[in-house]
């Protein structure tokens, strides 16, 4: 179940970066239209925009990821910090790594930046996700690791889940979480894993018992 809610959430970040490429394709090709019309003609065609600045836009799954809305005040919530990562594989054949992460809870995304030329990268960035306590027990956090490529489509590096009914009984956990990696052209020297800090912080729809 957890690799199936994994794999539809991956899917639907996959779906929108091909909108967002069709997208820009439209702009590129308004683009070189516009430029042949200034060199057959020495001006702009009438309609035909020109752009201050040529600008080649990257296609990958970080800008592709909208951040999900922060909690409403006084509402449950789960509180993430990516703190690292050790002993990530290189998915490139050049031999590099730019390593982010993705996270999710149900429908609602978060990423961190993404860090250049590293396989112990270190993010200590912190996200919240608003949760229904009434729900949350059955639901799963799922993290990927990606490698982002700036000429290529991202790859994935590695993917976990955690369920959140043992965040609840917890309240806070963290710790070294490991990763299920994926095929990787250099593989890693030691167990690749992931350093988490989460705290389920309850709300006012919390039911009292």
């Amino acid at each position: 179940v957890a690799e199936a809610n994994l794999r539809a959430e991956l899917a639907r970040a996959q779906k929108q970066a091909e909108e967002q490429q069709a997208a820009e394709a439209q702009m590129r090709a308004e683009v070189a239209r516009a430029q042949q019309a200034t060199s057959s003609t020495g001006k702009p065609a009438p309609g035909a925009q020109q752009p201050a600045k040529q600008k080649q836009y990257l296609q990958h799954k970080h800008t592709a990821i909208t951040p999900g809305r922060p909690p409403k005040p006084g509402k449950s919530k789960v509180v993430v910090t990516v703190s690292e990562a050790k002993n990530l594989p290189i998915t490139e054949k050049f031999g590099v790594c730019d390593p982010y992460v993705i996270m999710a809870i149900g429908s609602s995304f978060h990423k961190t930046t993404f860090l250049h030329k590293t396989t112990s990268p270190q993010w200590n960035q912190t996200f919240e996700f608003g949760v229904q306590p009434s729900v949350m027990q059955g639901m799963l956090l799922t993290l990927t690791v990606e490698d982002y490529s700036a000429a290529l489509r991202d790859e994935p590096i590695g993917q976990l889940s955690i369920p959140l009914l043992q965040l609840m009984v917890r309240k806070e956990w963290s710790g070294w979480f490991d990763l299920r990696t994926m095929k990787a052209s250099k593989p890693a020297e030691g167990a690749s894993a992931v350093f988490l800090k989460m705290q389920f912080v309850p709300g006012d729809d919390v039911e009292q018992k």
